[in-house]
């Protein structure tokens, strides 16, 4: 199958091999099932649908036919371990757990296959402070260390690919433009 979220239409849309839709999974809304612009959508070892639904804030685990069994997250947002701000992207490992890039709290969350949180990558240097943000009376920008570059520091993570092979994380890091290649431990779910 080909999975499609269709992000605009607020819904998941499924593909046989010869590209002829065979499912419309959900419609707008807060509800288990539903979506708010849907950025991804990932199958996991047991034929399970994960999709990062991010104008809710939140990640919905599906089973293969889109019947909604558990919802990671609060429609609110947030900033704890477990919550998002736009998650953009989804990814499974071998073990069953869940890789989510969390793009507004510029972080990669980990949960195990029942959704529990298991590990958090966040950007080392936290929230920019506004004031760094602007340029000074003399025009000059924030000092460097506040523009996360360093490798490591995410800054809006976008896209994410893990290679079974590798026992590797590659991570689109979206406003730093640039791939960030990470350890990672699939029997932990833990990253460095």
């Amino acid at each position: 199958r080909l999975l499609v979220a269709d992000s605009g239409n607020h819904r998941l849309l499924v593909f046989s091999p010869d590209l002829k839709l065979v499912q419309t999974i959900g419609a707008e809304g807060k509800e288990p099932g539903q979506f708010v612009r849907p950025a991804d959508v990932a199958l996991d070892g047991q034929g399970r649908l994960i999709v990062a639904d991010a104008g809710n804030s939140r990640v919905q685990i599906l089973d293969k036919d889109g019947k909604p069994l558990q919802v990671i997250g609060d429609p609110k947002g947030g900033e704890a371990d477990g919550q998002f701000r736009n998650p953009a992207k989804v990814a499974t490992d071998e073990n069953g757990h869940i890789i989510v890039t969390d793009v507004g709290n510029h972080r990669l969350q980990v949960f195990d296959r029942e959704g529990k949180h298991v590990f958090t990558l966040a950007n080392r240097t936290g929230p920019m402070p506004i004031e760094l943000v602007k340029p000074d009376k003399e025009g000059k920008k924030s000092p460097k260390n506040w523009e996360r570059t360093d490798p490591g520091q995410f800054n809006e993570p976008g896209g994410i690919l893990y290679d079974r092979g590798l026992k590797r994380l590659f991570v689109a890091n979206g406003c730093n433009c640039r791939c960030e290649e990470l350890d990672y431990d699939s029997s932990t779910g833990e990253l460095k």
